[in-house]
């Protein structure tokens, strides 16, 4: 039964320096992913000795035998997560400050799947970098924990959950983040699709694939409402006030069809049509106003535009601003994605994140995503964090589980653990702090029903003490 250990980080909050360590990885038993209660020891090593430093139930330390007692931990096709010195599960007691003391930990794990015993998974792990930044932290003041952050020493660094810093500290422009997360899989759609789009109103996720259906994240079950008038793919959704607007997309040719969608009335109007048609645009809400940036126009011949439209629900009207320059091979990849933090807009060109600023009507290329071009991946966006999610790799042109996450603030990329079904030309959205990948080709099928839900790892932030 071999470990993929994909992440081994640490989660953290202002008031103390955490004692817990986020860990997941994959178990399969003679070769297939297990599913179901796994039972799971850990202990952590001292390289040189073999003993054990911290072991989940206590029951070991100073040994080198596994512990006695096992945690109950959920495996979902393979996958699982847990927090290590997480004192709230059975058989897990606290990690100490004192084990970080020792350099080059390893992490040593047993699984039993309730019927061959518990076996070793092999090699022990390193731990990553990221317990050691709580340990720098608290070796430079011993209270740390305790103490309140206006009476820190200057320059000690401290983590904190929002990338804005607290009163007395400045953001480093580092982050530490677990880079993992978890998959599970939810009710899947009443229909197979592909090249399905999708937007989030009040929490509610509609999905539009020829026909009109949302999703409710907190009762997993899925509702069929009126369909948009004029059925088309490839075309932008956005909310605004309390409403839907499906603006373009292609119906054979690319099309200016706008039309709002009103949950109240489950009804839908026409409203004032695009001064230029077109498809596979980024789409997002600045001020109550939804930017429609590029994308391309069809009538037998694909032609990539630059175009950057503003539509004032509450006028009924479109304007124009500054267009993006990086417009070809988006357009011809199927990757223009949008969404809006902070007041400004991020737009995806493939795999390039543009910044617009509406005060200077102006655009920034940002960092690239490291590693991977991909065309057809789904996006989402919650709480700030942008998601790329599978596709096709434009390198070896197969469909790829890769799921990168790009931070505007640090303007950093992060890679968490790889969606397990995957998937192009899926829908992607984010609703109440997780992201959803719905439908879309793969496994030798055109299109399917798969709904996928992620919960992202915790990400901290490094503020320096003034």
């Amino acid at each position: 039964m071999p470990l993929a250990l994909f992440f081994l980080g640490s989660s953290g909050a202002w008031s103390a320096i955490p004692l817990t360590v986020n860990h997941q990885g994959v178990v399969t038993v003679n070769g297939a992913p297990f599913t179901g209660t796994g039972l799971f020891r850990f202990a952590l090593i001292d390289p040189i000795s073999g003993l054990n430093l911290w072991t989940n139930d206590g029951s070991t330390d100073g040994a080198a035998n596994m512990p006695t007692n096992a945690v109950e931990v959920p495996v979902t096709n393979g996958l699982y997560s847990v927090g290590l010195g997480d004192a709230t599960l059975t058989n897990m007691v606290p990690l100490p400050s004192t084990v970080f003391d020792t350099d080059n930990l390893r992490l040593r794990v047993w699984f039993d799947d309730g019927v061959n015993g518990a076996l070793r998974l092999e090699p022990d792990q390193p731990l990553t970098s990221a317990p050691y930044a709580f340990h720098a932290a608290r070796s430079e003041s011993a209270d740390v924990a305790t103490t309140s952050l206006d009476h820190l020493p200057s320059g000690l660094r401290v983590l904190g959950e929002s990338a804005t810093p607290p009163v007395g500290f400045t953001f480093t422009g580092q982050r530490i983040d677990s880079a993992g997360g978890t998959w599970r899989p939810k009710a899947p759609m009443p229909e197979m699709t592909s090249g399905s789009f999708a937007v989030t109103l009040n929490d509610q996720i509609h999905v539009f694939a020829g026909g009109h259906r949302a999703y409710d994240p907190v009762t997993d079950s899925w509702t069929t409402l009126t369909n948009y008038p004029t059925p088309r793919f490839e075309a932008a959704a956005a909310a605004v006030n309390g409403k839907i607007y499906v603006i373009g997309g292609r119906v054979g040719a690319t099309t200016d069809v706008n039309e709002v969608y009103d949950p109240a009335m489950d009804s839908w109007a026409p409203m004032a049509s695009m001064p230029q048609p077109s498809a596979r645009s980024a789409v997002g809400v600045i001020d109550g106003k939804i930017h429609v940036v590029s994308g391309y126009t069809y009538n037998g011949v694909f032609n990539p535009i630059p175009n950057h439209q503003v539509f004032d629900p509450e006028l009924n009207t479109w304007s124009t601003a500054a267009g993006l320059i990086d417009v070809y091979s988006a357009a011809y990849s199927g990757s223009y994605h949008g969404a809006v933090v902070g007041g400004k807009m991020y737009v995806f060109a493939a795999e390039v994140p543009h910044e617009y600023d509406p005060a200077t009507d102006m655009w920034t290329a940002k960092a690239p995503a490291p590693g991977h071009v991909r065309a057809y991946y789904s996006f989402a966006e919650i709480a700030g964090r942008m998601f790329l999610i599978s596709g096709i790799s434009q390198v070896s042109f197969q469909i790829v589980g890769t799921v990168q996450e790009y931070d505007p603030v640090s303007d950093t990329w992060s890679e968490h653990i790889p969606i397990p079904k995957t998937r192009y030309y899926a829908s992607g959205a984010g609703s109440l702090g997780k992201v959803y990948v719905i439908g879309g080709a793969g496994d030798n099928v055109g299109s399917s029903d798969n709904n996928q839900e992620f919960s992202p790892s915790p990400v901290n932030y490094v503020h320096q003490k003034d």
